[in-house]
């Protein structure tokens, strides 16, 4: 059987389809764009895309597992692919916002939340995985430093930003 890795070219997909490859596992990763290439030569790569429907059975086809990250909007079809394909379970990265105490009134934790429950409905045998952040998407906001500084707040246990503990990094000259 084979897992099925969408976003292989992304900062966690990749990462998790290299895990997988590296155990053994007959692994299937999923691009918009696989000609733009960058993925392991054992990796098995085929175009596919949330956003278009139509490419979910093929890429699902044989598949017994996947890894997935979905938006709201994308995932009624992707569950419905993935029943008639016959994938039994589903990893799915989420977010640990959906779990704090002011999920409700966070649209990121919604969003995440809404796709957790479509899965936990689907019949199919799901793990969700809620991280932080990734030290990856660091480098967003580290990138915003050309424009002059680039300002990070870190929060103390008290939930506020205390003076002390903004950063501001200059522009090197």
């Amino acid at each position: 059987m084979v897992t099925v890795v969408f976003g292989a070219r992304g900062n966690v997909g990749r990462n998790v389809a290299a895990g997988l490859l590296a155990v053994g596992e007959k692994v299937r990763g999923t691009s918009r764009n696989p000609e733009a290439g960058g993925f392991p030569s054992t990796l098995e790569v085929v175009q596919a895309d949330l956003e278009r429907p139509e490419t979910l059975p093929a890429v699902l086809a044989g598949a017994d597992k996947v890894f997935l990250y979905a938006k709201p909007e994308q995932i009624e079809a992707f569950v419905a692919a993935a029943q008639s394909a016959g994938v039994r379970q589903v990893v799915l990265l989420s977010s640990v916002s959906v779990v704090m105490a002011t999920s409700e009134q966070n649209p990121i934790a919604r969003m995440h939340r809404t796709v957790e429950l479509a899965i936990e409905r689907s019949g199919l045998d799901w793990t969700f995985i809620r991280p932080g952040m990734f030290a990856t998407n660091a480098r967003w906001w580290w990138g915003n430093r050309s424009a002059g500084r680039a300002s990070c707040a870190f929060r103390t246990r008290k939930r506020r930003t205390h003076p002390s503990m903004r950063r501001t990094w200059p522009r090197s000259p």
